[in-house]
């Protein structure tokens, strides 16, 4: 009778362990999280609550019908047999919360339920690319893995996130003042450079070191370039027309460009062309 009763219990012990994979998987899929970075991102920025209600629910219907659905869990474990990184994911989710903000902001000035009206149309494109250049830190919150006491490890990136988040904070709240506004991004791009070169040097695996060392050369480095020499065209030339304008489409262009080189490089997009025998 134990015997038969252990067996039982193992058999549930299964379904339920199959249950919350089938939910898991549901809920990591690369669309599902797409569609989530979608529809989350507009909700904030519009602080629409009805919106974030009406998505949630449908996230609950779809998440329901997955994790009782036995043709999910065929499709799941063929998934599974592709060893997929899960800080792709994440980037995955940072890449397109940040092309929404940037559509949002770039494209969406004159929308009723847009929160900040006073933005110009360069400020609301630069504004854009700020929110972008932000979750990234979320990413790299996710990346660094140094050797040693973890606790260490998290403490400094903790460090880091909340000293770029004030610096965001300040570039935000500075794009009326363009040489000091354009300090503070400058202070933004040489955080990242530091970031990358820690885990270039630091990290474990010799994947992750190799990405962030492609990083640092192709996207903080120029960046921090660029910056420097804004700053001094700014200090040399404080009769440019129309500095605040001037300022957010060089900001923007240069957060985009550096933004997008290093999600390419992430991904593992760009790399040296090979024969047929490597």
């Amino acid at each position: 009778m134990s015997a038969e009763t252990d067996h039982v219990s193992h058999n549930i012990g299964s379904a339920d362990f199959r249950w919350w994979k089938r939910l898991v998987g549901a809920f990591l899929e690369s669309a599902n999280l797409v569609a989530l970075s979608i529809l989350v991102v507009p909700s904030i920025l519009t602080q629409d609550s009805l919106l974030i209600i009406l998505g949630m629910a449908l996230e609950a219907v779809y998440l329901t019908c997955a994790t009782w659905s036995s043709n999910f869990e065929k499709r799941l474990q063929a998934r599974l047999q592709h060893d997929i990184d899960p800080l792709d994911r994440v980037l995955l989710v940072v890449c397109v919360a940040g092309f929404v903000a940037i559509l949002f902001f770039g494209f969406g000035k004159h929308l009723l339920s847009h929160p900040r009206p006073y933005l110009t149309h360069a400020e609301g494109w630069e504004a854009g690319a700020i929110i972008w250049t932000g979750l990234f830190l979320f990413y790299y919150f996710a990346k660094f893995n140094l050797p040693g006491n973890m606790l260490w490890n998290k403490l400094i990136i903790i460090v880091f996130s909340v000293a770029g988040w004030k610096l965001l904070d300040l570039a935000w709240h500075s794009m009326k003042s363009p040489l000091i506004h354009v300090f503070w991004v400058f202070l933004i791009s040489a955080c990242f450079l530091i970031i990358d070169f820690v885990i270039w040097k630091k990290h474990p695996l010799p994947k992750e070191q190799h990405l962030s060392k492609t990083s640092f050369y192709w996207a903080d480095v120029p960046m921090v370039i660029a910056f420097i020499v804004l700053l001094g065209y700014l200090w040399m030339h404080k009769d440019t027309e129309n500095p605040e304008v001037f300022v957010s489409g060089v900001v923007a262009c240069q957060l985009l460009i550096s933004n997008s080189i290093f999600v390419v490089m992430e991904f593992g997009l760009l790399r040296p062309p090979t024969t047929d025998g490597a």
